[in-house]
């Protein structure tokens, strides 16, 4: 029997592998790898389907009938099982099976559309019609592509560029360049994943590199304000810049579709057929007196934008089928609406970024779906966000429910077109989003679940509110287009009440920590010449901690500094104890005293033994201030913060807290303060924001004062392969410590100063380590969203990979 129930088993697999051969299965580790080259008519399918189950057959014989026809043409037919690769799928918009979408080298080109038969006859035709369609497009491109690809990266290796070669060796051809410092563990990490991809991109893309403490000059042109940054070259107006995963693949996958990157001439005739293919499309439309440059301009946007279709035409027909007037000008379509680029004159068409601006914030279907790769760009802008938020498991339901969504962007859209195209100075934008994927994001932001959907709301990413009610207090619905119309209307002029998208401890952390500090131009022509850097180097930020227990020096025990009989000094500060025994290590500060043995860094012993004045510029609940006035008596101590519920009641009589915000001003005079500290803000500031808190800072310090910023490090070494992944993501979400670069690249300082410590997560950390584990994970559940949508995984696959990551801790020795 067993021998039996085995050859049957073999027996049926080896005769379904015959009959299917020249279906391919594709997965998540080959999909991208296989469709970037030549032609793929893919089937994206659920095995419980029925209609996919019909299909099954008839797409196997197809496949199997053709093969000798399809094959010397470069075309193949695959699947993908969508209930294993649902990432594929979401990512090309299947959300009803079966589904047939046709990709030419990478990109989607065509739909074998609902309304085709699936019979065999109809599927045979349209394969060998596709077949030889892009059979003849390839022949006619590939010998153009070869001999333009022989000018670039012929070897296959990575180039150093340098001050003295880089404009000769960048005046042709597309670059792909890294930014870098050797000192810098991210570079050190992405240098041999860097030269591998130079040999990938062997004659496509040429692959070079920069060092930033060799050339600073380079690197000050091209705006780098970290390391490793990696920058996409064309021309000097034609720069990306590359902000996804450092995995090979990604970056390889990035340089290729950019450099592929195309404006395709087109006529009257294809405009139907281009409209079928693509959700977005922009046409560019000039005539023989059409400046030559702004074309050119055109195409240099078309890589920078490289995930949607550019088309250019000079045909007279399809101007006027397209209703345009006056040349030149630049189109958008999408699904029957049609926008035009505001601006009509020659010289506003040459300006790149007003034409980038407009692009930019038109490349978005009518209705995209919100993912993890672009939640970002729709909800971090100035934009209202109208959301769906749907069920796509409920078919019919779900259908309705993304219809009457669009139907009702078609609609406001119109309106704003008839009113003369201005939207009253706040623009909008349509989206949805999957609440069953994301089932712990809508809950945590929105109080949603799966019993409310479908339901649509209005999100103001500014305020960090949404509304989910009319001005008289009704619910909002899809189905209800002039309800949620005339509320659209009502949220751009603050009729309606919002509700805050914000946890209690995340409101807490906006309150405190919404001033921040640039260091770039300010710092530069400061007069004072002293300056001091602390970094902590312990493998993850966590100032957000700092907010969510009230911490009093007087509740711990120190011991004093004695003498062993062999001359040394015992430890002065030990890990914080609290009276009743239990480890109080939570505050950074604690941690931050027993790993220096000290509260401060900088050269500033004698000042603080005479009458110097010090500043702690964000003292949270004072526990640095408290420590600091009980050891030094004589100087008079200044705190400032948001929150004075937060200001300890009891406190010294040299000390003294300020309710004050830093972006405002502080009210307080020029160059009084001696000594002025500015503690873990890296890790929540943006760029951006560095520039006017660091400008007020340096306005209030002495000459020869003493600035000390105490910051970690963001990149913790011995890290396990979760660890790492976790780093990635914090790298994708720019949370990089720029401030060491930018002090070093001022001239007008002297005496920086950096000082270091490394602490062990876990157990072999000591109490210490325990705790500043805690504050880890403490930091990644409080911006779960944040990491998960960059992570591209669900809220339930981070949460397990948040278990697992502290599993990979208890290990691993890791700093």
């Amino acid at each position: 029997m067993n021998i039996s129930i085995l050859f049957v088993t073999i027996l049926v697999v080896t005769i379904t592998g015959v009959i299917g051969s020249e279906v391919i299965p594709l997965d998540t580790n080959n999909f991208e790898s296989s469709i970037k080259e030549e032609t793929w008519f893919i089937k994206f399918f659920a095995p419980w389907c029925p209609h996919c189950k019909d299909l099954a057959p008839t797409w196997t014989q197809v496949a199997a009938d053709n093969v000798d026809y399809i094959k010397p043409k470069k075309f193949h037919m695959a699947e993908v099982d969508c209930t294993l690769y649902g990432d594929i799928c979401e990512k090309y918009d299947v959300h009803s099976y079966p589904k047939m979408l046709l990709f030419s080298k990478g990109e989607k080109v065509g739909s074998y559309d609902d309304d085709y038969k699936r019979d065999y006859d109809s599927l045979t035709k349209y394969v060998k019609s596709k077949a030889d369609e892009y059979d003849i497009s390839s022949a006619v491109n590939n010998n153009d592509s070869e001999e333009e690809s022989a000018k670039f990266n012929p070897f296959g290796t990575v180039v150093l560029l340098t001050a003295k070669n880089f404009d000769q060796l960048t005046s042709s051809g597309i670059w792909f360049v890294k930014f870098f410092a050797p000192w810098c563990g991210h570079c050190q990490k992405l240098a041999p994943i860097w030269e591998e991809l130079g040999h990938e991109l062997q004659y496509k893309v040429n692959v070079g590199k920069v060092d930033c403490t060799v050339d600073s000059g380079l690197c000050g042109r091209f705006k780098v304000q970290g390391y490793p940054t990696l920058k996409l070259l064309q021309n000097p107006d034609d720069i990306i810049e590359y902000k996804g995963p450092r995995q090979l693949n990604s970056l390889r996958d990035f340089a290729e579709k950019a450099s592929r990157a195309h404006v395709l001439e087109i006529s009257k005739k294809d405009l139907d057929r281009i409209r079928k293919l693509d959700d977005v499309l922009f046409i560019y439309l000039y005539d023989d007196k059409t400046p030559h440059n702004i074309l050119k301009n055109i195409r240099g946007l078309s890589r920078s934008f490289f995930s949607v279709k550019f088309y250019s035409s000079r045909d007279s027909n399809l101007t006027a089928q397209l209703k345009v007037d006056k040349l030149p000008a630049l189109i958008v379509l999408k699904d029957e609406f049609q926008k035009s680029y505001p601006y009509t004159s020659i010289e506003l068409f040459t300006k790149r970024e007003n034409l980038k601006g407009w692009i930019q914030s038109e490349k978005y279907p009518l209705v995209p779906a919100m993912d993890s790769e672009n939640y970002e760009d729709i909800l971090g802008g100035d934009r209202l966000v109208v959301l769906g938020v749907l069920d796509p498991s409920e078919g019919t339901k779900y259908i309705k429910a993304k219809k009457n969504l669009k139907n009702t962007a078609k609609l406001y859209y119109q309106q704003i077109k008839e009113e003369g195209g201005s939207e009253d100075g706040r623009r909008v934008i349509f989206a949805w989003l999957d609440g069953t994927r994301w089932k712990d994001y809508i809950y945590g932001v929105y109080g949603l679940q799966k019993s409310d959907l479908p339901t649509v709301l209005i999100a103001d990413p500014v305020s960090n509110e949404y509304f989910d009610t009319t001005r008289l207090g009704d619910k909002l619905t899809l189905s209800n287009q002039g309800q949620l119309l005339e509320s659209i209307h009502n949220a751009k002029k603050g009729y309606l009440v919002g509700k805050s998208t914000l946890g209690f401890v995340e409101k807490i952390f906006r309150d405190i920590f919404s001033f921040g500090v640039y260091i770039q131009q300010s710092i530069f022509g400061h007069p004072f010449t002293s300056l001091t850097v602390l970094v902590l180097i312990i493998g993850s930020i966590y100032r957000y901690c700092i907010v969510l227990k009230t911490r009093n020096v007087r509740d711990y025990e120190r011991e004093s500094t004695t003498i062993n009989d062999d001359g040394s000094n015992r430890i002065k500060y030990n890990v914080p104890i609290k009276n009743d025994g239990s480890t109080h290590c939570r505050s950074p500060h604690g941690i931050l005293k027993y790993l220096w043995q000290s509260n401060f860094s900088a050269p500033v012993e004698d000042i603080l033994l005479s009458t110097g004045v010090i500043l702690d510029a964000g003292c949270g609940f004072g526990a640095w201030l408290e420590d600091m006035s009980v050891e030094y008596h004589k100087p008079d101590f200044v705190g400032v913060g948001l929150l004075p519920q937060h200001f300890p009641t009891q406190i010294s009589k040299n000390v003294k807290f300020i309710q004050a915000d830093i972006l405002n001003g502080l009210p307080l005079e020029d160059n009084l303060f001696d000594f002025v500290r500015l503690s873990y803000f890296a890790a929540t500031f943006a760029h951006h924001e560095w520039e006017v808190a660091i400008k007020e800072l340096i306005r209030v310090t002495k000459p020869g004062g003493w600035l000390e910023f105490v910051e970690p490090d963001l990149d913790p070494t011995s890290t396990g392969p979760i660890g790492t992944r976790i780093m990635e993501a914090w790298d994708r979400l720019n949370i990089t410590d720029i401030l060491e670069l930018k002090l070093n690249a001022s001239k007008q300082l002297t005496d920086i100063q950096h000082d270091s410590r490394s602490l062990t997560i876990g157990t072999l950390g000591g109490e210490a380590g325990i705790s500043h584990g805690k504050n880890i994970r403490e930091y990644l559940e409080v911006n779960s969203q944040r990491f998960y949508m960059h992570l591209g995984i669900s809220p339930e696959e981070y949460s397990k990979l948040i278990d697992d990551l502290f599993e990979e801790l208890q290990s691993r020795e890791i700093e």
